[in-house]
């Protein structure tokens, strides 16, 4: 998956996005639907005072495991050498968070989990890199599916 300018492997150059875009972009996503869907589509229009209040802790919420997500797994992870073995585990926790059908770490995990891969995948040819990529794929379309579901019908797959 890499791509190289040149004969001499220093001047390797990776085409996959960097690790701050795809989160800074899962969390906008996160937030956003949050805030919308949950403001707009399921509570029915509560208020501005429920709207804002919603609004805030989507973003709090988003940020924060933006962060922990993002700054400390995926950082961390790309920087060391087992990069398979650290996406593989966050693939097995993606998969486990999916038992909360529509929250925000699904899909920031998702996308972690697919940032991860992708960079296994340039690192190596292990089968387990190509298992993350589908993990990632699979925990992202489980999220927009709860999405739809919540669009669609007007409520939560599961009642809490």
């Amino acid at each position: 998956m890499s791509h190289t300018l040149s004969a001499d492997p220093s001047t390797v150059v990776s085409r996959s996005p960097s690790a701050r875009s795809v989160g800074l972009a899962a969390v906008t996503v996160t937030v956003v639907t949050r805030a919308l869907l949950g403001n707009l589509v399921v509570n029915e229009w509560p208020g501005w005072q429920m709207f804002l209040e919603n609004a805030v802790a989507a973003v709090v919420e988003g940020i924060v495991l933006g962060l922990l997500v993002f700054a400390l797994v995926v950082r961390r992870a790309l920087r060391g050498p087992n990069v398979v073995r650290a996406s593989v585990v966050l693939a097995l926790v993606a998969f486990l968070g999916l038992a909360v059908p529509y929250s925000a770490h699904q899909l920031i995990l998702g996308a972690a989990v697919l940032t991860l891969g992708v960079a296994a995948r340039e690192r190596t040819t292990s089968p387990a890199a190509a298992f993350v990529v589908a993990s990632g794929l699979a925990v992202i379309a489980a999220w927009v599916a709860f999405v739809l579901f919540a669009v669609l019908t007007g409520d939560w797959p599961i009642d809490y």
